[in-house]
């Protein structure tokens, strides 16, 4: 939000398809700073598979949880090689869209109404059980779907390998519009990112000073700014606002970010800017503006 401030937009107005976006996940690990996939199980996922669209980006994010996580290796060869590993025709149409691979929430809805028959009541049941990590509720439908199964012919090494996948998601399974959310921002904060590092990176800046150690965060940043032609230029007592701010194509940094500065100081400083030509009216002047020489230093 703050970097389409700087830049007078809407995230509204980032196109999520922009080529922009893949091209950056596809072929930069700079994951810094982007939403939902900046470290973990959902980065090391994106640079797996490498999406190639808002749709694929949305089952990176969801299929980066247990259950659909096992399949990574399946949906990396769907994706890049169009190789779709057969699960049970049955199946197959429901899961089509996502290489035959259990990414949803929906997709449990889908295969317990379409293959094993149950009502769109029981169906949603067992998809809100999953949602809400209700173990006993999945528990007690577990001899109804190895019974239907049997009944309706149903291989049972099939019907076992969904069942699994239901029990290992119920440490969460994203549904649809959950996943297509945190897809959109993450697509929204590679766009920036791609194409707006300057303002980018000032605004994951100026969040620092929010963390428990800024500093650290602030190294964090300043070694991917190397990768992107800008620098983190040091703090000048004269230009250094509160803030960090734009300095031509590199950013200045905020004198609010260094230990010990405090906004009553940086009141006194602003007293005390005006040009010194020695050290003795450098002396007077912070004393006339009330700061320390430990400040100054």
């Amino acid at each position: 939000a703050e970097s389409c401030k700087l830049l007078n937009i809407i995230p509204e107005d980032i196109d999520i398809n922009h080529q922009s976006i893949y091209d950056f996940l596809k072929t930069k690990d700079l994951f810094y700073g982007l939403f939902q996939i900046e470290e973990g199980l959902s980065k090391k996922v994106i640079q797996e598979v490498r999406p190639r669209n808002i749709h694929q980006l949305a089952a990176c994010i969801s299929i980066s949880r247990p259950g659909a996580f096992a399949y990574i290796k399946d949906y990396k060869l769907f994706v890049n090689e169009n190789t779709i590993k057969p699960f049970y025709p049955p199946f197959d149409q429901a899961l089509q869209d996502t290489g035959n691979i259990i990414v949803y929430q929906e997709q449990i809805n889908r295969i317990c109404m379409e293959v094993y028959g149950l009502s769109p009541e029981d169906s949603d049941d067992i998809r809100r059980c999953v949602g809400k990590k209700d173990r006993d509720g999945i528990k007690k439908w577990e001899p109804v779907i190895l019974q239907i199964g049997l009944v309706k012919y149903i291989p049972l090494d099939i019907t076992q390998k969904f069942w699994d996948t239901i029990i290992k998601s119920a440490d969460y399974l994203f549904n649809m519009g959950h996943a297509f959310s945190y897809a959109t921002i993450t697509a929204q904060t590679t766009y920036l990112k791609a194409n707006h590092p300057q303002e980018f990176f000032i605004s994951l800046l100026r969040m620092a000073k929010f963390e428990p150690n800024p500093i650290e965060v602030i190294s964090k940043i300043n070694q991917e700014l190397r990768n992107f032609g800008i620098t983190l230029l040091p703090p000048h007592i004269l230009n250094s606002d509160i803030d960090f701010k734009v300095v031509g194509s590199d950013i200045l940094f905020g004198l609010g970010s260094i230990k010990g500065i405090s906004e009553k100081t940086i009141e006194k400083l602003n007293k005390f800017r005006h040009p010194h030509s020695n050290k003795f009216e450098v002396f007077a002047g912070a004393k006339e503006a009330g700061l320390s020489i430990g400040t100054l230093a």
